[in-house]
Protein backbone atom coordinates (compact mmCIF):
# COMPACT_ATOMS: atom_id res chain seq x y z
CA UNK A 1 0.00 0.00 0.00
CA UNK A 2 1.15 3.49 -0.59
CA UNK A 3 0.37 7.09 -1.99
CA UNK A 4 0.49 8.34 -5.18
CA UNK A 5 -0.54 11.43 -8.00
CA UNK A 6 -1.79 12.16 -11.40
CA UNK A 7 -3.48 14.87 -13.26
CA UNK A 8 -4.53 13.10 -16.37
CA UNK A 9 -1.86 10.80 -16.38
CA UNK A 10 -1.50 7.11 -14.99
CA UNK A 11 0.48 6.61 -12.70
CA UNK A 12 2.58 3.04 -12.31
CA UNK A 13 3.08 0.72 -9.49
CA UNK A 14 5.47 -1.90 -9.36
CA UNK A 15 4.43 -5.06 -7.10
CA UNK A 16 6.57 -5.29 -3.95
CA UNK A 17 5.78 -9.29 -4.20
CA UNK A 18 4.72 -12.10 -5.70
CA UNK A 19 0.90 -12.18 -5.93
CA UNK A 20 -1.61 -15.18 -7.40
CA UNK A 21 -4.42 -13.04 -7.28
CA UNK A 22 -4.01 -9.82 -6.15
CA UNK A 23 -6.97 -7.26 -5.56
CA UNK A 24 -6.11 -3.78 -5.92
CA UNK A 25 -8.08 -1.10 -4.19
CA UNK A 26 -8.09 2.75 -5.14
CA UNK A 27 -8.50 5.18 -2.12
CA UNK A 28 -10.09 8.35 -2.08
CA UNK A 29 -8.89 11.10 -4.37
CA UNK A 30 -7.58 14.21 -3.54
CA UNK A 31 -9.64 17.91 -4.58
CA UNK A 32 -7.54 19.96 -5.71
CA UNK A 33 -8.85 20.88 -8.96
CA UNK A 34 -12.16 22.18 -9.90
CA UNK A 35 -13.02 19.18 -11.99
CA UNK A 36 -14.51 15.86 -11.18
CA UNK A 37 -12.38 13.66 -11.25
CA UNK A 38 -11.81 9.69 -10.79
CA UNK A 39 -9.43 7.08 -10.38
CA UNK A 40 -9.56 4.23 -12.41
CA UNK A 41 -7.68 0.96 -12.51
CA UNK A 42 -6.06 1.28 -16.12
CA UNK A 43 -3.73 -1.85 -16.28
CA UNK A 44 -3.11 -5.30 -14.05
CA UNK A 45 0.19 -6.69 -15.50
CA UNK A 46 2.44 -9.47 -13.67
CA UNK A 47 4.81 -7.36 -12.39
CA UNK A 48 2.90 -3.91 -11.86
CA UNK A 49 -0.42 -2.31 -12.31
CA UNK A 50 -1.63 1.08 -13.81
CA UNK A 51 -4.10 3.75 -12.04
CA UNK A 52 -5.43 6.50 -14.54
CA UNK A 53 -6.63 10.09 -13.12
CA UNK A 54 -9.77 10.28 -15.17
CA UNK A 55 -12.74 12.50 -16.21
CA UNK A 56 -16.42 10.99 -16.27
CA UNK A 57 -17.40 10.29 -19.99
CA UNK A 58 -20.05 13.49 -19.57
CA UNK A 59 -17.04 15.82 -18.12
CA UNK A 60 -14.44 15.22 -21.27
CA UNK A 61 -16.13 17.86 -23.31
CA UNK A 62 -15.51 20.24 -20.38
CA UNK A 63 -11.32 19.42 -20.15
CA UNK A 64 -8.90 21.60 -19.62
CA UNK A 65 -5.45 21.46 -20.56
CA UNK A 66 -4.03 20.98 -17.33
CA UNK A 67 -5.55 19.87 -13.85
CA UNK A 68 -4.26 19.87 -10.54
CA UNK A 69 -2.11 16.87 -9.55
CA UNK A 70 -4.57 14.74 -7.37
CA UNK A 71 -3.27 12.44 -4.70
CA UNK A 72 -4.97 9.28 -3.50
CA UNK A 73 -3.51 6.13 -1.74
CA UNK A 74 -3.93 2.50 -3.07
CA UNK A 75 -3.69 -1.00 -1.47
CA UNK A 76 -2.96 -4.63 -2.93
CA UNK A 77 -4.04 -7.47 -0.73
CA UNK A 78 -4.21 -10.98 -2.13
CA UNK A 79 -7.21 -12.80 -2.60
CA UNK A 80 -8.75 -13.84 0.67
CA UNK A 81 -7.74 -10.81 2.88
CA UNK A 82 -4.72 -10.64 5.67
CA UNK A 83 -5.34 -10.46 8.88
CA UNK A 84 -8.79 -8.33 10.05
CA UNK A 85 -8.81 -7.19 6.43
CA UNK A 86 -11.10 -10.08 4.28
CA UNK A 87 -10.40 -9.49 0.26
CA UNK A 88 -12.06 -10.96 -2.53
CA UNK A 89 -13.51 -10.39 -6.36
CA UNK A 90 -17.32 -10.79 -7.80
CA UNK A 91 -17.94 -10.38 -11.47
CA UNK A 92 -20.78 -8.12 -11.91
CA UNK A 93 -23.98 -9.49 -13.97
CA UNK A 94 -23.52 -11.24 -17.22
CA UNK A 95 -23.70 -8.53 -20.07
CA UNK A 96 -21.15 -8.87 -22.28
CA UNK A 97 -17.25 -8.21 -22.78
CA UNK A 98 -14.45 -10.42 -22.64
CA UNK A 99 -15.72 -11.68 -19.54
CA UNK A 100 -19.17 -13.15 -20.41
CA UNK A 101 -18.27 -16.73 -21.37
CA UNK A 102 -19.85 -19.81 -20.53
CA UNK A 103 -16.80 -20.81 -18.47
CA UNK A 104 -17.13 -17.48 -16.07
CA UNK A 105 -20.76 -18.61 -15.63
CA UNK A 106 -22.45 -16.60 -18.36
CA UNK A 107 -24.21 -18.94 -21.02
CA UNK A 108 -25.76 -16.07 -22.76
CA UNK A 109 -25.32 -12.19 -22.60
CA UNK A 110 -27.91 -9.71 -22.03
CA UNK A 111 -26.04 -6.41 -21.68
CA UNK A 112 -29.28 -4.84 -19.87
CA UNK A 113 -28.17 -6.26 -16.88
CA UNK A 114 -24.88 -5.04 -16.39
CA UNK A 115 -25.79 -2.29 -13.97
CA UNK A 116 -28.34 -4.76 -11.83
CA UNK A 117 -26.78 -5.57 -7.98
CA UNK A 118 -24.94 -8.50 -7.26
CA UNK A 119 -24.53 -9.21 -3.53
CA UNK A 120 -21.20 -10.65 -1.40
CA UNK A 121 -21.42 -12.78 1.39
CA UNK A 122 -18.29 -11.84 3.76
CA UNK A 123 -18.34 -14.20 6.84
CA UNK A 124 -16.65 -14.31 9.77
CA UNK A 125 -17.16 -11.27 11.38
CA UNK A 126 -19.35 -12.81 14.38
CA UNK A 127 -16.21 -13.00 16.24
CA UNK A 128 -15.02 -11.11 19.37
CA UNK A 129 -11.68 -9.01 18.77
CA UNK A 130 -10.05 -5.68 19.54
CA UNK A 131 -12.60 -5.74 22.45
CA UNK A 132 -16.18 -4.81 20.44
CA UNK A 133 -17.95 -7.38 22.15
CA UNK A 134 -19.46 -10.67 21.55
CA UNK A 135 -22.57 -12.06 20.43
CA UNK A 136 -23.86 -14.01 17.48
CA UNK A 137 -24.94 -11.64 15.24
CA UNK A 138 -22.38 -10.16 13.22
CA UNK A 139 -19.79 -7.48 13.83
CA UNK A 140 -20.79 -3.47 11.68
CA UNK A 141 -17.72 -3.80 8.87
CA UNK A 142 -16.53 -1.80 6.40
CA UNK A 143 -16.52 -2.67 2.88
CA UNK A 144 -14.56 -0.55 0.10
CA UNK A 145 -14.67 -1.85 -3.70
CA UNK A 146 -13.04 -1.35 -6.82
CA UNK A 147 -13.09 -2.17 -10.95
CA UNK A 148 -10.01 -4.65 -11.15
CA UNK A 149 -8.59 -3.01 -14.85
CA UNK A 150 -10.18 -1.35 -17.46
CA UNK A 151 -13.46 -0.64 -17.63
CA UNK A 152 -14.54 -3.56 -20.60
CA UNK A 153 -16.68 -1.19 -22.56
CA UNK A 154 -14.05 1.45 -22.70
CA UNK A 155 -16.90 3.70 -21.06
CA UNK A 156 -16.08 5.58 -17.45
CA UNK A 157 -17.55 3.34 -14.74
CA UNK A 158 -17.24 2.52 -11.10
CA UNK A 159 -18.94 0.82 -8.37
CA UNK A 160 -21.95 1.74 -6.11
CA UNK A 161 -22.27 -0.09 -2.58
CA UNK A 162 -25.76 -0.31 -0.62
CA UNK A 163 -27.15 -2.84 2.33
CA UNK A 164 -23.89 -3.06 4.09
CA UNK A 165 -24.16 -5.71 6.90
CA UNK A 166 -22.00 -7.75 8.87
CA UNK A 167 -22.42 -10.82 6.98
CA UNK A 168 -22.78 -9.34 3.43
CA UNK A 169 -23.34 -6.01 0.90
CA UNK A 170 -24.79 -5.26 -2.41
CA UNK A 171 -22.75 -3.92 -5.29
CA UNK A 172 -23.04 -2.61 -8.60
CA UNK A 173 -20.99 -0.78 -11.49
CA UNK A 174 -22.14 2.58 -12.08
CA UNK A 175 -21.55 5.28 -15.16
CA UNK A 176 -21.86 8.89 -15.71
CA UNK A 177 -23.91 9.12 -18.64
CA UNK A 178 -27.27 7.48 -19.45
CA UNK A 179 -26.43 4.29 -20.71
CA UNK A 180 -29.24 1.45 -20.26
CA UNK A 181 -26.33 -1.19 -19.82
CA UNK A 182 -22.57 -2.27 -19.30
CA UNK A 183 -20.43 -4.72 -20.27
CA UNK A 184 -19.30 -7.54 -17.77
CA UNK A 185 -16.79 -6.25 -14.84
CA UNK A 186 -14.77 -7.91 -12.47
CA UNK A 187 -14.83 -6.18 -9.22
CA UNK A 188 -12.33 -6.32 -6.27
CA UNK A 189 -13.54 -5.45 -2.72
CA UNK A 190 -12.16 -5.66 0.60
CA UNK A 191 -13.78 -5.94 3.98
CA UNK A 192 -12.86 -5.17 7.61
CA UNK A 193 -14.79 -4.79 10.99
CA UNK A 194 -15.26 -1.48 12.75
CA UNK A 195 -12.26 -0.63 15.22
CA UNK A 196 -8.96 -0.37 15.17
CA UNK A 197 -6.02 -2.68 14.78
CA UNK A 198 -2.73 -3.70 12.46
CA UNK A 199 -2.40 -4.84 8.96
CA UNK A 200 1.02 -6.00 8.72
CA UNK A 201 3.00 -3.25 9.43
CA UNK A 202 0.50 -0.78 9.54
CA UNK A 203 -1.81 0.45 11.80
CA UNK A 204 -5.24 1.16 10.70
CA UNK A 205 -8.95 2.74 11.68
CA UNK A 206 -12.47 1.32 10.23
CA UNK A 207 -15.18 3.05 11.52
CA UNK A 208 -18.83 4.10 9.36
CA UNK A 209 -20.41 8.14 9.52
CA UNK A 210 -24.04 8.55 10.26
CA UNK A 211 -26.10 8.71 7.19
CA UNK A 212 -25.17 12.96 6.84
CA UNK A 213 -22.39 12.94 4.17
CA UNK A 214 -23.75 15.34 1.64
CA UNK A 215 -22.08 17.27 -0.94
CA UNK A 216 -20.77 19.81 1.47
CA UNK A 217 -17.58 19.08 3.54
CA UNK A 218 -18.03 16.45 6.20
CA UNK A 219 -15.18 15.89 9.05
CA UNK A 220 -14.33 12.87 10.05
CA UNK A 221 -12.31 12.56 13.67
CA UNK A 222 -10.04 9.45 14.22
CA UNK A 223 -9.76 7.87 16.96
CA UNK A 224 -6.37 6.24 18.23
CA UNK A 225 -3.06 6.80 15.68
CA UNK A 226 -1.80 9.89 15.04
CA UNK A 227 0.14 9.00 12.13
CA UNK A 228 -2.93 7.79 9.41
CA UNK A 229 -1.87 8.86 6.00
CA UNK A 230 -3.36 6.30 3.64
CA UNK A 231 -7.47 7.49 3.22
CA UNK A 232 -10.25 4.44 1.58
CA UNK A 233 -13.52 4.64 1.85
CA UNK A 234 -17.19 3.75 -0.19
CA UNK A 235 -20.99 4.98 0.24
CA UNK A 236 -22.57 2.12 2.06
CA UNK A 237 -25.87 3.74 0.91
CA UNK A 238 -27.61 4.45 -2.05
CA UNK A 239 -29.66 7.42 -1.06
CA UNK A 240 -29.14 9.57 -3.75
CA UNK A 241 -28.92 7.29 -7.41
CA UNK A 242 -27.46 10.00 -8.96
CA UNK A 243 -23.84 8.48 -10.43
CA UNK A 244 -21.29 9.98 -7.90
CA UNK A 245 -18.21 9.13 -5.54
CA UNK A 246 -16.37 10.60 -2.73
CA UNK A 247 -13.42 13.18 -2.58
CA UNK A 248 -11.19 14.44 -0.22
CA UNK A 249 -10.37 18.30 0.66
CA UNK A 250 -8.43 17.02 4.28
CA UNK A 251 -6.31 14.42 5.09
CA UNK A 252 -4.43 14.37 8.67
CA UNK A 253 -2.70 11.89 11.18
CA UNK A 254 -6.04 13.02 13.33
CA UNK A 255 -8.66 13.08 10.43
CA UNK A 256 -9.88 14.22 7.16
CA UNK A 257 -12.75 15.75 5.26
CA UNK A 258 -14.77 14.16 2.72
CA UNK A 259 -18.03 14.89 0.42
CA UNK A 260 -19.94 13.63 -2.30
CA UNK A 261 -19.23 14.83 -5.72
CA UNK A 262 -22.04 14.35 -8.20
CA UNK A 263 -20.62 13.29 -11.85
CA UNK A 264 -21.94 15.89 -13.92
CA UNK A 265 -19.60 18.65 -14.81
CA UNK A 266 -21.04 21.21 -12.71
CA UNK A 267 -21.49 21.39 -8.83
CA UNK A 268 -24.52 19.56 -7.54
CA UNK A 269 -26.82 18.94 -4.46
CA UNK A 270 -26.95 15.27 -3.22
CA UNK A 271 -28.35 13.31 -0.36
CA UNK A 272 -27.25 12.38 2.41
CA UNK A 273 -25.43 8.75 2.31
CA UNK A 274 -23.40 6.59 4.74
CA UNK A 275 -19.70 6.25 4.18
CA UNK A 276 -17.11 3.53 4.91
CA UNK A 277 -13.52 4.51 6.18
CA UNK A 278 -10.78 2.80 6.60
CA UNK A 279 -7.47 5.32 7.03
CA UNK A 280 -4.22 3.49 7.27
CA UNK A 281 -0.53 4.68 8.25
CA UNK A 282 2.11 4.07 5.93
CA UNK A 283 3.46 0.53 6.37
CA UNK A 284 6.38 0.04 8.86
CA UNK A 285 4.63 2.99 11.00
CA UNK A 286 2.22 1.09 13.11
CA UNK A 287 1.90 2.28 16.80
CA UNK A 288 2.39 5.59 15.68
Amino acid sequence: MGLANADYTTTSVAFRGGYESPVIIVGIPSKNGDEDVGITVSYVGDTEFHLTARLPDDCEASKTADHSTEEFAWMIVEDGGIGDLKAGTIQSPCSGGHLCTPENGCPSCDHSTGFDWVHVDTPGFASCTHGRGCGDYPEPQVVISTIQGPPTGGDYAKTRQRNVEGSGFDVRVEEDGTDMGHNTELIGWIAVAVGTGELGSSAYEALVTPDAVTHNPYDVSFSVSSSLELLFGSMHSFDGPDPSHLRSTAMTGTGCTIFVEEEGCDERAHTTETVGILALSLPGEAGG
